[in-house]
């Protein structure tokens, strides 16, 4: 079985089909010019839950794991 990092880092490598965004219920939506994001909007409680780090290529990435989400 791969490691989890290792799964993400092979999703990283290749172009998204979409792009999803966790953001503030208050935040405005980024602008990208290349495959207009779908944004899920959260609270601030929910943007911190669930969260794991992964440093991928020495960048922290963060990725919500909906198995351990408690919204």
């Amino acid at each position: 079985m791969e490691s989890s990092h290792q799964t993400i880092l092979d999703h990283a490598m290749q172009a998204p089909f979409e792009v999803w965004l966790a953001i503030s219920n208050k935040a405005r939506a980024p602008r990208m010019d290349y495959s207009p994001p779908r944004i899920a909007r959260f609270s601030a409680t929910a943007l911190i839950d669930g969260i794991e780090a992964h440093q991928i290529d020495g960048v922290t990435v963060r990725v919500t794991n909906v198995a351990t989400y408690r919204g």
